[in-house]
């Protein structure tokens, strides 16, 4: 009789785990994402003193970019769209004691500790493609640059870029200039949560739902539900007495946002399927590019200021997604009538 040790069998492959490990990586992101999500929600109001808390975001997110590559409130209280950051029109806002903060920040660091060990103890280990296998530095930087200067990836550039002000904006700006400062700090995580939540649930029907109307559908649908709730920002300046529709916003913004993102960085995969990694690791890095400006700025720039640019990103980022699908389809019947 042989024994095998668990040692000498192959892990290398995840075939068959794969259930197994999604369930690792779910619980990985929920403890992970629970506590950073929850701190970047936080950020803009809770150190609001010389804008740290933006300005630390911008931080983080400038890390990704290099990365990638290799109510109570007030009194001056002036909410919604007219508040600027630069302006005595701004708003104070009662933050909690410390020590509540500091209990805050012990359950976040606990959070990410517990990722951690069941990242390590409980994951498999993932096999390398065939092109990162074989790839050198300078084959990765150069597949890298390649695929920025790429057409069809030049066209999805503004859309990737606007879907990171956009929620930029959601956690920076939103939760400071439209919940914080109405209704109060101690706020945010339920409007958040529930955010989070449609979020969630609307990327599981929304993957479904574009089998039978496909992207083209889905992606005008939510750019018509962003463009009326950056409309009614704009028109709209809350108060202590607007909290159910403080609340409802950003459940309609989740909505868009759970469509958008999914249904864009699918496009990555499918307009670049022999170069996958470079071309998801490009459309990260504008990602984490997009956040870096919006919250290096928003310390600077007024609300309204920053409407107007995601109005003009959208709108840009929507033309341009129509030229690849068109550029895209071309390209494909190009390829059909070669194989004939």
């Amino acid at each position: 009789m042989t024994y095998e040790c668990e040692e000498d069998r192959d892990d290398t492959t995840i075939q068959g785990k794969e259930t197994r490990n999604c369930l690792i990586l779910a619980s990985t992101f929920l403890a992970a994402c629970t506590a950073f999500n929850a701190l970047q929600n936080l950020q803009s109001s809770l150190n609001e003193k010389h804008d740290l808390g933006v300005l630390s975001m911008s931080a983080v997110y400038g890390a990704f970019v290099f990365s990638g590559t290799y109510g109570n409130v007030t009194t001056q209280a002036v909410c919604g769209a007219a508040y600027c950051p630069l302006s005595t029109n701004g708003t104070t806002i009662l933050t909690p004691d410390e020590g509540v903060v500091h209990i805050m920040l012990g359950v976040f660091v606990a959070c990410d500790i517990l990722a951690l060990v069941i990242t390590v103890c409980f994951l498999s280990p993932l096999p390398k493609s065939a092109w990162i296998s074989e790839a050198s530095l300078k084959d990765s930087l150069s597949s890298f640059f390649v695929t920025v200067f790429t057409t069809k990836f030049i066209f999805l550039v503004p859309m990737l870029l606007y879907i990171a002000v956009a929620v930029s904006f959601l956690f920076g700006d939103y939760t400071r200039s439209y919940i914080s400062c109405p209704i109060g700090i101690h706020m945010v995580g339920f409007v958040m949560a529930a955010y989070g939540a449609v979020n969630a649930f609307g990327t599981f029907v929304s993957s479904r739902v574009a089998k039978y109307t496909g992207r083209h559908v889905l992606i005008a649908t939510a750019a018509l539900i962003h463009a009326a709730v950056f409309t009614t920002l704009y028109l709209w300046t809350p108060n202590e007495t607007d909290t159910k529709y403080i609340i409802l916003l950003p459940l309609g913004w989740a909505i868009a946002d759970s469509i958008i993102l999914p249904q864009i960085i699918s496009l990555v995969a499918l307009y670049f399927p022999e170069k996958k990694e470079p071309a998801f690791a490009n459309a990260h890095t504008w990602l984490a590019l997009g956040s870096t400006l919006t919250f290096a700025l928003s310390s600077i720039l007024c609300v309204y200021v920053k409407l107007y640019t995601m109005f003009a990103l959208l709108v840009t980022g929507i033309g341009m997604y129509i030229v690849a699908e068109i550029l895209y389809k071309m390209e494909t019947k190009k390829n059909m009538r070669i194989n004939e």
